[in-house]
């Protein structure tokens, strides 16, 4: 029985224990946030009469706390006494809701709470009338409305330099201002909260060289994060940015000189990286002297505060300006939304967590101030590298632990190696942006080491100067050796859509002539010159029955192939003349060119003879073609006898003979002797006239006059 009881006692012990180390490591920032609050409910409490169970958190209690004490209220933290009186918003009140709850949730660890979770539908109901009446809240508060738009903050490249000059060039105390300096860059560029940059240790950096983006040899500085406002669980984040385009604002080059001011300005010892215990937890923006402490909220704060009032700049936000601003300047330069996203670390998924490298290289090329797409990476101050005998005098000891991490006489570690090979990166960056940065900023410190009056230092800034001053942009120079190649392109280029062009337009009047002849065929359809006629056309192998009746076939038999070929010969074609035609032009139209898409009666006569019409037809072509040997006769009393020309003017003659009697074409052509004839030669006055008939043998008419006159004997 005493044995069952104390295991009750150990299991209530280890739950409690639980709860306290919970505490324990909860972040200070909600700390800070949960006890003031919690310490004036139960004020509140213990000074409210009624209550029975004192500071014991009910949903009762909070929602009338809630109206009673927090709402409506003043705020506290009035910077001037002469400031307007202004009310608590509902962050507030939505931070006094999550601290209350807070305390409901340590009652009920420690079992002297009963009650449900304080935060009830009414509860959750005021909060939502508070929401709702925000706007009127910031109305009656005169609340600032240029905050969160692009007023509030910096978004310029000017105002960065601006305050990057301002850390350069504070007095006194360099280490601080460089740190300060480091703190302000890292942020922008990595989009990072104060507490992320200020949590940060040597061994949470590294460098990647990034393959593929540009002229240059491009390197990203990661920095790790495994803490912070929203990853209390030790969550692997990575921030990434790269050497800046502009050397007075580069985040590597800002790094560099303040681990150089602290290692051989200040008199810091080098790490020691024998084990990982001696250098895990140096801190990367130390406070003093302590290289574990972390520099304060209050003095980072400041900083930021002091940097904007000295060039003008207004922001809502401190330690945190760097995030805000930061993506807004990525917008501008034309990053997505989706990389700013993940440059800020607003969208931590599955995928992104366990397979991506996080590393939104467009979002980071848009803030080192170069083009977002791929392949434009170039600094001009890397044209020259210093050479090894200099770049050995910064940071010394590097080469000896890198030495004693290949031999393995010392902790083996990743981020060792990673942090000593970015130091051997920034021994450069140093070297490099020193030229450039010398001339902005003289009268610094720095610049009073040794190493800067170094005769190879001397020699390398001489060089790099002049290579500079003669450097051809890459992408110039690539687009003038293109061009040749781009003129002899476009060139032919053209040359081909000129001839595209030309077929086109070529094809066009082709096309024009043929609808040009389609309505003129329909013309003489819809005026009645022409017939139209519907024709199926079988395609088969074999003929029909009927059709075998009529054509001659010739079988060759082939036995070696076993198949036979069959030879048709071509019918005469038929055609009936058009009984529409009222005019001599249509009449000779039709026997020249043909109407309507049909033949021309002159093509048909000449391949088929008589073949072609018979009977009620041909006796009706003969009587017109007396019209039509009339225009030839008249055509042949023209100057150049029958051309075509000639005879179209003949044809016009008669039509105009036809139109001043006011008669029709069946009128003449009943008549042809004594009208179509006179018409085309004179005859002899008072002569008269014998005709006869006779049929060729062909099957066509042709009637004969014989004139005689009166003094003859006939």
């Amino acid at each position: 029985m005493a044995d069952s009881a104390q295991v009750h006692v150990d299991i209530e012990l280890s739950i409690r224990r639980t709860y306290q180390r919970a505490q324990e490591i909860r972040p200070e920032n909600t700390n800070r946030a949960y006890v003031k609050k919690q310490r004036e409910f139960i004020e509140w409490c213990n000074k409210k009469e009624g209550f029975e169970d004192g500071c014991i958190v009910t949903p009762g209690k909070l929602h009338l706390f809630l109206v009673e004490e927090v709402i409506g209220r003043e705020r506290r933290n009035k910077k001037r006494d002469n400031e307007q009186r202004k009310v608590v918003g509902k962050a507030t009140i939505q931070g006094y809701t999550a601290a209350v709850v807070d305390l409901w949730s340590q009652q009920k660890q420690q079992k002297v709470n009963a009650h449900p979770n304080p935060r009830t539908d009414a509860v959750q109901l005021l909060l939502r009338n508070v929401q709702s009446e925000q706007e009127e809240t910031r109305k009656r508060n005169f609340d600032d409305r240029g905050i969160g738009t692009l007023l509030d903050g910096y978004t310029t490249v000017s105002e960065l330099n601006g305050i990057a000059d301002y850390f350069w060039q504070k007095g006194r105390d360099h280490e601080v201002h460089l740190r300060n300096l480091v703190a302000f860059l890292l942020s922008h560029y990595a989009l990072m909260r104060g507490e992320s940059i200020r949590g940060m240790e040597l061994p949470d950096l590294h460098s990647v060289l990034l393959d593929k983006e540009g002229y240059s040899q491009c390197y990203a500085l990661i920095l790790v994060m495994r803490q912070g406002k929203t990853n209390q669980f030790g969550r692997l984040e990575v921030a990434a940015c790269l050497r800046n385009s502009e050397v007075s604002i580069c985040p590597f080059g800002a790094l560099g000189f303040y681990l150089f001011w602290r290692w051989h300005m200040q008199g810091e010892d080098f790490p020691s990286f024998a084990r990982s215990s001696d250098w895990y937890n140096i801190k990367l923006l130390k406070s003093g002297t302590n290289l574990c402490k972390e520099v304060d909220y209050r003095v980072h704060k400041e900083s930021i505060e002091s940097a904007f009032a000295a060039i003008g700049l207004k922001s809502k936000a401190k330690t945190h300006v760097g995030r805000g601003s930061g993506a807004r300047m990525a917008e501008l330069g034309g990053a997505s939304e989706a990389q700013i996203r993940r440059l800020g670390r607003w969208n931590h998924q599955t995928m992104e967590n366990c397979y991506l490298t996080s590393l939104p290289r467009e979002a980071m090329r848009t803030l080192a101030g170069f083009s977002p797409s791929q392949g434009q990476f170039f600094l001009s101050r890397m044209a020259v590298t210093p050479p090894s005998q200099l770049t050995s005098k910064l940071f010394p000891q590097v080469e000896y632990w890198l030495s004693k991490l290949e031999v393995g006489d010392c902790e083996q570690s990743i981020a060792a190696g990673g942090f000593l090979h970015l130091l051997k990166l920034l021994r450069i960056v140093i070297l490099q942006d020193s030229v450039f940065l010398r001339i902005r900023h003289p009268t610094h410190p720095v610049w009073k080491h040794g190493v800067f009056s170094d005769p190879s230092y001397i020699s390398f800034a001489e060089q790099l100067s002049v290579a500079v001053a003669n450097q051809v942009d890459p992408a110039e120079l690539q687009l003038q050796r293109a061009m040749p190649i781009m003129t002899d392109r476009i060139s032919s280029l053209h040359e081909d859509l000129t001839n595209k062009f030309n077929g086109v337009e070529l094809r066009l009047s082709q096309q024009t002539e043929e609808l040009r002849g389609l309505k003129s065929r329909l013309e003489d359809i819809m005026n009645g010159n022409a017939e139209m006629r519907l024709c199926a056309r079988f395609d088969m192998n074999w003929p029909s029955s009927r059709q075998t009746s009529t054509l001659e076939q010739r079988v060759d038999v082939n036995t070696n192939a076993g198949s036979s070929r069959i030879e048709t010969i071509d019918l005469p074609r038929t055609y009936r003349l058009s009984r529409g035609i009222i005019t001599v032009t249509d009449l000779w139209r039709e026997w020249t060119e043909g109407l309507g898409g049909g033949p021309s009666v002159k093509e048909l006569e000449r391949k088929w003879g008589t073949a072609w019409c018979e009977g009620n037809e041909r006796r009706f072509f003969n009587r017109r073609k007396i019209v039509l040997e009339a225009i030839e006769n008249r055509a042949s009393q023209l100057l150049g006898g029958i051309t075509e020309e000639n005879l179209k003017l003949a044809a016009q003659w008669f039509e105009e003979k036809r139109q001043s009697q006011k008669k029709s074409l069946d009128w003449i052509v009943l008549a042809p002797l004594t009208r179509c004839r006179s018409y085309g030669r004179v005859p002899q006055p008072h002569a008269i006239l014998y005709y006869s008939q006779r049929t060729t043998p062909g099957g066509l008419l042709i009637t004969e006059a014989t004139g005689v006159s009166p003094s003859s004997d006939g």
